[in-house]
Order: C-alpha cells, then structure tokens, then sequence
C-alpha cells in the first residue's frame, strides 16, 4: 500500500479537478468550433 500524506492527497485532487477543468474546457472549444463551421 502506498503511503500518502495528506499534502500529496490535495496535490493529487487538485490535479484530477483541474484535468477534468481543462477537459471541460476542451469539449466546450471543440463544440464550439463545430458548431461554428456547420452554421455556414
């Protein structure tokens, strides 16, 4: 089992939070492009 500090844990968390923003954000952009390119 690996041991993990409580610092390490947040550490962790706020990078899972902020991959699932930049997700997010991505699929946002795409849809957004998308959107765009087929209103023509």
């Amino acid at each position: 089992m690996l041991l993990i500090t409580p610092k390490k844990k947040f550490l962790f968390f706020y990078l899972i939070i902020n991959s699932k923003n930049y997700f997010l954000l991505e699929v946002k952009l795409i849809s957004s492009i998308d959107f765009y390119l087929h209103s023509y």
